[in-house]
């Protein structure tokens, strides 16, 4: 990807991290149409923890009445990617999700919040293995809770990091 959508975001970061959040949430939808539905708000995004705020709407409802699990998914996988995208840039890095699995604990009957952290070491390793021209697999845990912080469900997600010039069929 010859422009990385997400430096905006960052340079508008600098002046106002709210109208950032904003901006960040609005071009992860134009790059990856499938996350607008949710309707979510990110409350953070640093370098090494993510929070995305839901709220129970009815894009997002299933058939009685609750969060829909696949909107549960969606929640952490958002959660997991932000935060890899914030340290590997689209510019030169195509991050792709290559595990899930995820485990639901309590229905889901009003909004809800998404929280990933990494330890910045786990960050750094991946990077020196890129600087070994190899391709890092990095593992994350997004936990959701609902507004009484009970935990509602944990997706476990492992993101491969790769340099374009690796993807197949890109120049």
């Amino acid at each position: 990807m010859q422009f990385d959508p997400m430096l905006l975001a960052e340079k508008i970061e600098s002046v106002s991290p709210g109208v950032a959040n904003q901006v960040t949430m609005k071009i992860l939808g134009l790059v990856s149409p499938f996350n607008s539905h949710l309707k979510a708000k990110l409350a953070v995004w640093e370098k090494t923890k993510v929070k995305i705020n839901l709220k129970c709407h009815r894009g997002v409802r299933n058939h009685v009445g609750s969060i829909h699990a696949g909107a549960l998914f969606t929640l952490g996988e958002t959660c997991a990617g932000l935060l890899i995208i914030k340290n590997f840039n689209f510019k030169n890095h195509r991050p792709l999700m290559s595990e899930v699995e995820v485990k639901y604990d309590k229905q889901a009957r009003g909004p809800i919040y998404g929280i990933c952290e990494i330890p910045k070491k786990n960050i750094d390793e991946a990077k020196e293995t890129l600087k070994k021209n190899e391709v890092p697999f990095i593992p994350m845990k997004t936990l959701i809770y609902n507004d009484k912080d009970e935990l509602i469900a944990t997706v476990k997600t492992k993101w491969q990091v790769k340099p374009w010039t690796l993807v197949r069929g890109k120049k």
